[in-house]
């Protein structure tokens, strides 16, 4: 999509899109061989990778460094995954004892 001198090759785009679309990508610089190459990147880390932490922050609108550090120790243990819900649920004092299955 871009011409042998640098620019958007208009010819073959314009066919292509709507004129709003035209006109958001005339907006942008068209790729370059001498620039870094593009690569997808979680903007909402330092180091631009997804973690589910980060996600989990981003939907909550919460800074990760306000998360309690005993979560790390609880989902970074080698145990199995049924065993860290059951230490999330009790720490969050959701676990259903007999007695509330009872009530």
């Amino acid at each position: 999509m871009v011409s042998a001198s640098g620019d958007w090759n208009w010819p073959r785009i314009s066919p292509l899109l709507p004129q709003e679309v035209l006109d958001q990508i005339a907006a942008i610089q068209p790729p370059q061989g001498w620039l870094d190459s593009d690569t997808p990147g979680w903007r909402w880390t330092v180091s631009r990778q997804f973690t589910t932490a980060s996600a989990y922050a981003f939907i909550m609108d919460r800074d990760l460094s306000s998360i309690d550090p005993i979560w790390k120790k609880i989902w970074s243990l080698p145990i199995p995954q049924r065993v860290r819900t059951f230490l999330w649920l009790t720490l969050h004092d959701r676990n259903l004892t007999n007695a509330e299955r009872f009530r």
